[in-house]
């Protein structure tokens, strides 16, 4: 049975991970490839109330986030470095840093404020929204995953999201071709599916969709610093719950196979994914290959090194 191997496209690349390596490959300026290998630990070898059920997921979240990053940032560094080279000037981090903090602005203002504006003026409008909590949070949930669908679809349009959004599709193709046991090249990768069951679009999508669930019975408060209280005082419990609940959602989905269970499960990911991945070029796909060698040589040698066998 193949190694199990996932990821997310970064700027200009692909990270795939596998159970104990990651590697990232990016495309540079000049048209070869930079691939970046490192070994990694699973959450539940670092401690051990990770591999319990509900536990695994909040840990598989928050090392997949913090290892996204970590990947994201290298694939920046790496443009950054290509056009500091093109231009002959020194780039510096400051404008990274300072579009970061404006997108965690936006984002806090377009995912929770304008939700909430929306649903207060329906509050007032609806007396049945207005009075009742669980009513008004669902609401204000049901706003925010329309907004979140809405944004998806703008930034789609934008050429430098876009290409993010190929590079999503190679790194599926990939990863099907790999699946499949045979030989992976450009061809048999693209004959696969931009459209992949393990993908984490479909672990988001259950995380907001049960996240809106969990905050419809969050008491509201009654004046807005009452509101603004009650939700941060619940929200990393809320995000607990859902994280945990999600990972062993999409779990259950992998062992039902073709069930009516599991295309319940999987159904609306693969509909999300239809916006986040589009079809990649043969030179995006390249990328997703140098990717894919890089982790399983990485594997390969922890495994002939567990086997005391030499390379050389």
């Amino acid at each position: 049975m193949p190694l199990t191997v996932g990821g997310q496209a970064v700027i200009e690349g692909v990270m795939l991970r596998s159970p104990m390596a990651v590697a990232v490959s990016v495309r540079k300026a000049d048209g070869s490839i930079k691939t970046k290998v490192d070994m990694i630990k699973q959450p539940s070898q670092r401690f051990f109330l990770f591999r319990w059920p509900f536990f695994r997921g909040v840990a598989t979240l928050w090392d997949s986030m913090s290892l996204g990053i970590k990947c994201l940032n290298f694939s920046a560094q790496e443009a950054m470095r290509d056009e500091a080279s093109d231009t002959g000037k020194k780039k510096t981090a400051m404008p990274l840093i300072l579009s970061t903090l404006a997108a965690l602005f936006f984002g806090v203002v377009l995912f929770v404020g304008l939700p909430y504006l929306f649903s207060e003026l329906l509050g007032n409008s609806l007396k049945a929204v207005g009075e009742n909590d669980w009513l008004f949070n669902l609401v204000d949930g049901g706003f925010r995953l329309i907004i979140f669908l809405l944004y998806i679809i703008v930034i789609s349009l934008f050429p430098d999201i876009r290409r993010v959004f190929e590079y999503h599709g190679a790194e599926h193709r990939v990863v099907h071709a790999f699946e499949t046991g045979e030989k992976v090249t450009v061809e048999s990768a693209q004959k696969g599916s931009v459209l992949h069951r393990r993908c984490g679009t479909s672990f988001l999508l259950i995380l907001l969709i049960l996240v809106v669930v969990l905050f419809s019975l969050v008491p509201r408060g009654d004046g807005l610093q009452d509101k603004i209280f009650m939700r941060l005082t619940f929200l990393p419990l809320v995000l607990l719950v859902a994280s945990g609940t999600s990972y062993e959602l999409l779990r259950l989905s992998a062992k039902a196979g073709d069930s009516l269970v599991a295309w319940a499960l999987t159904a609306p990911g693969l509909a999300l994914q239809r916006l986040v991945t589009k079809n990649p070029s043969d030179e995006q796909v390249e990328v997703a290959i140098a990717t894919l060698e890089g982790v399983l040589k990485a594997e390969r040698e922890l495994s002939n090194e567990r086997l005391g066998i030499s390379d050389k």
